[in-house]
């Protein structure tokens, strides 16, 4: 945008001022107008997020890192991820996980990973992930919404199946009618 910047010496008339032409208290300020455009700044969002898993309980978390700004992510910086189970509240899994590969080039993304097991007894199929890149702001960013440093979270449903465990049951039981109660048999 425009810019006008204006410059004014002895603004409280401190300074007894004189000049022929008379104007020596009243040509203190100047105006110049310039042209500025912003720097170019990343904006870090999470993308493509998705859970997956399988019988087994082995859950997959992926995502992208992507920078959706108009100047590189340069630096290090943290991404947290958090499951949970929808139906009970649990927190299944919570972890921080540091990015430290190089930059991201605007309009660039980088894809990101995690698998962890569920525990033992989990009933519930229903399951939430809330990814935020960037969770201690290590990177400064800015778009023209403003909401650059705001817009880091992305979170995801996914129904699973269930984790097959055994079922064990007694079948197949009899009782020897020549047993007598109370003595041991070999």
């Amino acid at each position: 945008g425009n810019l006008q910047i204006t410059v004014m010496v002895d603004a409280g008339n401190n300074v007894f001022e004189l000049n022929s032409s008379g104007t020596a208290e009243t040509n203190n300020t100047t105006s110049i107008t310039a042209t500025s455009t912003l720097a170019a700044y990343p904006d870090l969002q999470v993308t493509g997020l998705a859970l997956t898993g399988d019988s087994t309980g082995l859950v997959t978390v992926n995502w992208n890192d992507a920078n959706t700004g108009t100047g590189s992510a340069t630096g290090d910086w943290v991404d947290s991820v958090r499951v949970v189970d929808t139906t009970t509240g649990q927190t299944l899994y919570g972890n921080n996980l540091g990015y430290n590969s190089n930059s991201i080039a605007a309009g660039g993304a980088a894809p990101r990973a995690v698998s962890f097991n569920l525990p033992t007894g989990i009933g519930s199929d229903n399951l939430q992930v809330t990814v935020t890149t960037d969770v201690n702001n290590n990177i400064f960013e800015f778009n023209a919404g403003g909401d650059a440093e705001t817009n880091n979270t992305t979170t995801a449903s996914a129904t699973l199946p269930l984790t097959a465990y055994p079922d064990l049951q007694v079948t197949d039981i009899a009782v020897n009618p020549a047993s007598q109660i109370g003595r041991a048999h070999v």
